[in-house]
């Protein structure tokens, strides 16, 4: 599933497990996503401080902290036949 104009609001977590997302939708409209296999390009920054809420996570953040780029970067080209 490709989702365009949509923002990722949070990872959703069970029993300490990425199992889905919870998107809105450039109309408002909020969907949660669930997969197998959750991957965030956000940087760690994002992903741990404002994607994973309400889990707490010190060590790595404090690591994140020192990083001099906590950003992450892909380029992704596709073609559909």
């Amino acid at each position: 599933t490709v989702l365009l104009n949509t923002e990722v609001t949070e990872i959703m977590v069970e029993q300490k497990k990425a199992v889905g997302i919870r998107v809105k939708q450039k109309n408002g409209t909020e969907t949660v996503c669930y997969a197998e296999h959750i991957i965030s390009n956000a940087g760690a920054e994002v992903t741990y401080n404002q994607l994973l809420k309400n889990i707490d996570f010190p060590a790595i953040r404090s690591d994140i902290r020192k990083l001099e780029n906590p950003n992450a970067f892909v380029s992704l080209y596709l073609t559909f036949k």
